[in-house]
């Protein structure tokens, strides 16, 4: 284990960011160089963001019940692998949204920018007088 991985507050390796002393997955564990639990079996973690399961992937999880926040989530792990895997094959990424017309590509860059740029109003108006 590097002295970097010690000194980090929070994982990076998944978008849960656990706390370097509440680690909720072998990934997490093996970066900070514990022990895992092994649960995992010949099944364990595959590419970045899932699990290899009997069914096939399972997706991180996300702790929101809040339905959209899951499915974003999943999108999201999703196509950043999907995209990846794409590039090392030497594939265009353009199809990754082939399934959706070009009018839904464009509502969909759309409602994402949205909710992106209210978030992040939101989230500066939190640090206003802060510094």
């Amino acid at each position: 284990m590097s002295d970097n991985n010690k000194d980090s507050a929070v994982c990076p390796n998944c978008p849960r960011h656990c706390p370097s002393d509440q680690l909720s997955c072998d990934r997490g564990r093996r970066y900070f160089g514990l022990e895992t639990s092994g649960d995992e079996g010949h099944h364990g973690e595959g590419h970045r963001g899932h699990k290899e399961h009997h069914g096939g992937p399972r997706f991180i999880e996300s702790d929101s019940r809040n339905p959209l926040v899951q499915n974003l989530l999943k999108a999201s792990a999703v196509a950043e692998h999907k995209s990846q895997m794409m590039r090392i094959h030497g594939k265009d990424e353009s199809s990754l949204f082939s399934v959706l017309t070009d009018e839904e590509q464009k509502e969909l860059s759309s409602l994402l920018d949205k909710l992106l740029s209210e978030w992040a109003k939101g989230h500066a108006s939190h640090h206003v007088g802060r510094d």
